[in-house]
Formats: C-alpha cells, sequence, structure tokens
C-alpha cells in the first residue's frame, strides 16, 4: 500500500510485507525492514508525519538508502 504524505519532510510511504519505504521531497528513498503494520498505520495517521518519523521510526528500524537512478 502507497500512501502521499503531507509533510515538509516526506513525500510518500510505501508498506509491504513489513517494509516501510519512504520517499522525501529531497528525492532520497529510504527502506526500513521489520516494521510492524502498527508503525505504518500511526505514520498514515499522524497529524506531522515528519515528527512521527523522528520520534518512532528513525532511530528504531535501520534504513537502508535505495538507489533509484535510472541507468
Amino acid at each position: 500500500m502507497t500512501i502521499t504524505v503531507d509533510s515538509s519532510a516526506l513525500d510518500s510511504a510505501t508498506y509491504d510485507n513489513s517494509t516501510l519505504t519512504l520517499k522525501f521531497v529531497s528525492g532520497d528513498t529510504y527502506s526500513y525492514s521489520n516494521v510492524p503494520s502498527n508503525i505504518f498505520e500511526g505514520l498514515r495517521n499522524a497529524d506531522s508525519a515528519g515528527k512521527y518519523f523522528r520520534n518512532n521510526i528513525i532511530n528504531s528500524y535501520v534504513g537502508e538508502k535505495v538507489d533509484t537512478t535510472v541507468n
């Protein structure tokens, strides 16, 4: 499931099989593994997605930058 995020930092979030992929307005994309669905739902329903990300995701899950360049 992919959602558009109303945030000055985040552009969109995709959740699939415990993997949360976040696209930032900067253009960077990061993938976080082993994320429970309630964390995605919390992000989806947060008043501030950026604050939710900082408080509940960034220091709790390992993010890996996704190479989105096209060859």
